[in-house]
């Protein structure tokens, strides 16, 4: 899933940002993006089922790559809630522990939390990002 908030007047940010030091805009954009990212995490975690409520306390966001011109983040739960890909998108329950032993005795339904989570604070999540990057900016303009 992949987030993109477009800015009016995208050559005069561009300009404004170079005005920052280079840390100083990654940062910016940096904070930006996980104040959009954060309002998908929290929904994704009151979303996921609780049975024993390891999944919804996992889901975190993770810094994946950040440039001065962008920064990519994903949300999921971390390595020790691995099974939140299969409460998500449903699998088949397999028996045998030997590969020629192995057969589908049925499948379980998938449950999802994160996509809903993502589709349903879209708009929230541009005008968080927009607002954020507005704000920032205009504290430089001054």
């Amino acid at each position: 899933m992949k987030v993109v908030v477009t800015v009016d007047g995208f050559d005069v940010l561009r300009r404004k940002l170079k005005t920052l030091e280079d840390a100083a805009a990654v940062d910016t954009l940096e904070k930006a993006v996980l104040a959009g990212a954060k309002i998908i995490q929290e929904d994704a975690s009151r979303r996921a089922p609780k049975r024993t409520g390891k999944l919804s306390r996992s889901i975190e966001i993770e810094v994946r790559d950040k440039t001065r011109n962008a920064v990519s983040v994903d949300v999921g739960p971390r390595r020790e809630a691995f099974y939140g890909k299969f409460v998500e998108m449903g699998h088949a329950l397999v028996r045998g522990r030997r590969k020629a032993e192995k057969r589908i005795i049925g499948y379980v339904s998938p449950k999802p939390f994160l996509r809903p989570a993502f589709d349903s604070n879209i708009t929230a999540v541009r005008r968080t990002i927009a607002n954020a990057l507005k704000a920032a900016l205009g504290r430089v303009a001054r």
